[in-house]
């Protein structure tokens, strides 16, 4: 399998400009600015968006990373200036009529927290870093948030380290659109859940990631650029070749130094 499998919607973040859209570098996604838009910055991997704590990006379209009874995991690096009085939101596709998932920080707790409403739309799962604990300011953080239809549950991990787990159903359908640096208007005071810093190189699959993959991108907590210098493996169980469905491969001899 190679590690760009299933990968539906990656945003590097790169765009620079006041007003430039964010585009996907797999799909045919934008996120788009609200309002004065917001600039680019040097970040994890090349640029990403400077958020001050009021504006935010939001998806051109609601279908976009849209999940109820399927597998998934989004994967990002995040940064905060600061800690907020309550309650930030970097990443969510949540409204008050219309919730599905959410990453934001508690300051009551200092955690992460991942939350999902369940399929009867009527309570939510919060699962949160605890494994991990608190994060500072001024640091990158490599967030990896997984649903497991198999397992019923969803999960956060943080800097590559061990998955919290909680016990949870499908996600309801929703018309929510997916947002970056705040929920996609609601609360309508900007600044009550506005993200402070940065959000890079936000990934989304229809499947489960593995710990390798993961590892790969996590990259010993430098980053690694997408595709992550992704190659595909060797089908289970063969022999590497063409024959037996694998992939192809040259060794070559040590090069020879003469005198």
């Amino acid at each position: 399998m190679s590690i760009l499998d299933n990968l539906i919607h990656h945003f590097k973040l790169d765009e620079t400009g006041i007003n430039d859209n964010r585009n996907d570098a797999v799909g045919s996604a934008q996120l788009v600015p609200n309002g004065t838009g917001i600039t680019g910055v040097a970040a994890k991997v090349g640029n990403a968006p400077d958020f001050p704590g009021t504006n935010f990006i939001v998806m051109s379209s609601a279908t976009v990373a849209d999940f109820t009874t399927e597998d998934f995991t989004i994967a990002f690096w995040v940064l905060m200036d600061a800690i907020p009085p309550t309650q930030s939101v970097p990443l969510s596709k949540w409204f008050s009529t219309g919730r599905q998932y959410q990453f934001d920080y508690l300051a009551s707790s200092s955690r992460f927290r991942f939350l999902t409403r369940n399929a009867a739309d009527n309570a939510n799962y919060v699962v949160s870093a605890d494994n991990f604990g608190a994060p500072s300011t001024a640091t990158w953080y490599f967030i990896v948030l997984q649903r497991d239809t198999g397992a019923n549950e969803i999960s956060i991990r943080v800097n590559n380290g061990t998955r919290d787990t909680l016990s949870a159903d499908d996600l309801p359908s929703q018309t929510t659109k997916f947002a970056i640096g705040k929920r996609d208007g609601d609360p309508t005071t900007l600044s009550a859940d506005a993200h402070k810093g940065h959000i890079d190189e936000i990934s989304i699959w229809d499947r489960l990631t593995t710990d390798d993959e993961e590892t790969t991108i996590y990259n010993a907590g430098a980053g690694l650029a997408y595709p992550w210098g992704a190659v595909a493996s060797p089908a289970s169980g063969t022999d590497g070749s063409l024959r037996a469905g694998g992939e192809s491969k040259l060794y070559l001899p040590p090069t020879l130094v003469l005198p």
